[in-house]
C-alpha cells in the first residue's frame, strides 16, 4: 500500500483528527536527543504516520490493519524515557496511545483502580487524590508520563523502597496482539498457576509482544502525613548500613535514597539554592562523600514520630549527621519529586542511564562510574540510588555532562554507557532498568548466550509471528 492509502485507512477508523505526521503529544521531559544524537537514529526521529486511538475498539480495529498489511507499527506514550523505546527504528506506523486516558473504574473497598494504558501518572493521581487515594508511583516525570509507559519500563519512583517498580503494583491487565486480538492473561491474585505467569514478561516487553490498553493498579490511602529525614556520612558503606539495620529491624520506610555528594548538592540542593548560602555553607559537605534521604508517611502522627525517632537513633549508631535544618529538607524533597531542573549549558546536558545491582555491590557500582567517567573524559554529575526492599537491591542513575552537538562527546558517552552495562551484566546485574533498555544497549545481546537469545526471540514470535511490534527494540531480530 502507498502511504496515502495506508492514511486514508487509518482515518476512516479513528478520524482525520486523531492522524498525523508529528507526535500529536512531545513532553517537556522529553528525552529523544539521546536517541537523535548519542544513538543516531534520527532518520526516523519524525514518523511519517502517527496515529491516535481514543478507544479500545479503535486500537484493536489499527493493529488489525497493520497486521493484516504486515506494516511495522511502534508504541509510544509520551515520550518521557531516555532509551529509544518510543522512537522508530524504521518506517512504520506509530500508534501514540495518550487518546487512551481514561479512567475505567475506582474500587474504594479493594483499594483499586482501573485505567486506559495512556492516563497520564499526575492526572491519575489527581483524581484519585478526590476519593483519599493515591498510586504511589512517583518518578519526576509525572506531569507527562504514562501509565502503560511506566508499567512497560519497569518504572520506578520516589517511594519504590517500599511499594516496588510500577508492574509490581499492576494487579491485572489486557494486552492487544497479533490481528487486533485481545487477551487478558492475569488474575487480580498471584500466582496463577492454572497457566504460565506471564505478566511480568508482557510488563517488561516495551511494547515488543504487544500494546496494553487496560491496567488495574493496586493502590493506596492518600497518606495524610509525611516526614523527611536526610543525614550525611564520610562513606557510602556508611549510609548503605543504615538501610541494613532498618531491614534486619522489620522497619520499611517508604523511600531510602542515597546520593553522592555531588548529586545531592549541585542536582539536588543547586537547582533551587546557591550554594553559597550559608544554610548550605553550614553543612560543610565536601566533608562528605554521600547523603542518605529516608521518608515514612501515614495517617497516624504518633507511628509516624515514632519511626522518626528510631531511625535517627540508627543514624547516629551509623556515623551519620543529620540535616536540621528543614529549610534544606524542604529542598531537597521539592528537587525530588519535582520535574528534574538540570539546565543544559549551550549544548551541554546531563545524562545517565539506569543500571541495578544488589546492594552489596554499591561501592563496586561507585568506583566503575568514577573509572569509567575518567577514562572517556566525561564529567561526573553525581549518582542517586534506589533502595528497594525486600530483595536489598538498587537501581541508580550514575549521569555525566556531554555535549549532544559534538560527535566526539557522544561518541564517548556511548562507549562509557556500554562499558558500564556490561560491568554491570559481570556483577550480576541489570544494566537497564526503570527505562527499558529500547535501542541503547542492543549491542549487548553478545554478553548473553545464543540459546537464551533464540529462546527470547522464539517469545517475541509466539506473540508476533510478523515481528511486527516495535521491530528491534531490546534486541536485534
Amino acid at each position: 500500500m502507498n502511504l496515502d492509502s495506508i492514511k486514508d485507512e487509518l482515518a476512516r477508523i479513528v478520524g482525520v483528527n486523531n492522524i498525523s505526521e508529528n507526535y500529536f503529544y512531545i513532553s517537556q521531559y522529553c528525552m529523544t536527543h539521546i536517541a537523535k544524537n548519542i544513538f543516531n537514529i534520527s532518520t526516523f526521529l519524525k514518523p511519517k504516520i502517527v496515529v491516535r486511538p481514543t478507544n479500545v475498539e479503535q486500537l484493536k480495529s489499527i493493529i488489525r490493519f497493520l497486521y493484516e498489511k504486515e506494516i511495522p507499527m511502534f508504541i509510544r506514550g509520551s515520550g518521557t524515557g531516555y532509551s529509544g523505546s518510543e522512537i522508530p527504528t524504521e518506517d512504520g506506523v506509530v500508534i501514540e496511545t495518550t487518546g487512551l486516558n481514561k479512567i475505567i473504574n475506582i474500587d474504594k473497598e479493594n483499594k483499586t483502580v482501573t485505567v486506559q494504558s495512556g492516563i497520564k501518572i499526575k492526572e491519575l493521581n489527581q483524581k484519585l487524590s478526590e476519593e483519599g487515594l493515591w498510586w504511589p508511583h512517583d518518578p519526576e516525570s509525572k506531569e507527562f508520563a504514562t501509565v502503560g509507559g511506566a508499567v512497560s519500563t519497569s518504572g520506578i519512583g520516589t517511594f519504590a523502597t517500599k511499594y516496588g517498580y510500577a508492574q509490581n503494583m499492576v494487579k491485572s491487565f489486557k494486552l492487544i496482539i497479533k490481528y487486533g486480538s485481545e487477551i487478558d492473561p492475569s488474575t487480580d491474585v498471584r500466582p496463577n498457576m492454572n497457566l504460565y505467569d506471564i505478566q511480568d514478561l508482557v510488563l517488561t516487553s516495551e511494547g515488543t509482544l504487544g500494546v496494553i490498553s487496560e491496567i488495574k493498579l493496586k493502590v493506596e490511602k492518600l497518606p495524610v502525613i509525611r516526614k523527611i529525614i536526610i543525614s550525611l556520612y564520610k562513606s557510602l558503606s556508611d549510609a548503605v548500613n543504615v538501610a541494613y539495620a532498618l531491614y534486619d529491624n522489620g522497619i520499611t520506610p517508604e523511600s531510602i535514597l542515597i546520593e553522592d555528594i555531588i548529586r545531592f548538592s549541585i542536582g539536588s540542593l543547586g537547582s533551587y539554592i546557591d550554594l553559597n548560602d550559608n544554610s548550605i555553607k553550614a553543612l560543610n559537605l565536601d566533608d562528605y562523600y554521600a547523603a542518605l534521604i529516608i521518608s515514612y508517611s501515614g495517617n497516624d502522627a504518633k507511628i509516624v514520630n515514632s519511626l522518626i525517632e528510631i531511625t535517627k537513633n540508627i543514624i547516629l549508631s551509623n556515623k551519620g549527621k543529620i540535616i536540621d535544618n528543614e529549610k534544606i529538607v524542604e529542598i531537597y524533597w521539592k528537587s525530588k519529586t519535582e520535574l528534574p531542573s538540570w539546565k543544559g549549558v549551550s549544548n551541554l546536558k546531563v545524562h545517565s542511564f539506569v543500571p541495578a545491582l544488589p546492594l552489596d555491590k554499591i561501592n563496586d557500582h561507585d568506583e566503575i562510574y568514577s573509572n569509567l567517567a575518567e577514562k572517556y573524559n566525561l564529567t561526573k554529575t553525581g549518582a542517586r540510588y534506589y533502595i528497594l526492599f525486600p530483595n536489598l537491591e538498587f537501581t541508580s542513575s550514575p549521569s555525566v555532562v556531554i555535549d549532544d552537538n559534538d560527535p566526539k562527546s557522544c561518541e564517548s558517552y556511548e562507549k562509557f554507557t556500554l562499558e558500564f552495562a556490561r560491568e554491570i551484566l559481570r556483577l550480576r546485574g541489570s544494566p537497564a532498568t526503570t527505562t527499558g533498555s529500547g535501542v541503547r544497549l542492543l549491542d549487548l545481546t553478545s554478553e548473553y548466550s545464543s540459546d537464551l537469545i533464540d529462546l527470547m526471540k522464539e517469545i517475541k514470535k509466539s506473540f508476533d509471528p510478523k515481528l511486527l511490534f516495535n521491530r528491534n527494540k531490546k534486541f536485534k531480530l
